[in-house]
């Protein structure tokens, strides 16, 4: 038996993981949903098949969107990229340290 589903998330929340996972920095960004679609005739026990229609969610990503469009998530606010300097200071603590 399946369990139920203890973290939801809402696309927007979604998008920022998405985001912070890919290593973006810049320009504004939406969830985009791929959908596969499957036909076939089903019914419930002891009734007449009938034409069916089945749509599963088959791949989530990240798609560049206009600042103005809903939902949209800022980037540069959300992952906010790391300045040169702070990044080679902290190549060569790590080089020290190993």
């Amino acid at each position: 038996m399946n369990s139920p589903v203890t973290h939801m998330y809402v696309l927007k929340d979604i998008a920022e993981l998405l985001i912070i996972k890919n290593g973006i920095h810049e320009g504004y960004w939406n969830v985009g949903v791929e959908f596969q679609m499957g036909a076939t005739y089903a019914a419930p026990e002891g009734e007449i098949p009938i034409p069916t229609a089945m749509i599963g969610v088959s791949r989530i990503g990240l798609q560049p969107v206009d600042e103005k469009h809903a939902g949209a998530v800022n980037a540069a606010l959300v992952n906010p990229a790391t300045p040169a300097r702070s990044r080679a200071k902290r190549k060569s603590v790590t080089a020290k340290t190993e």
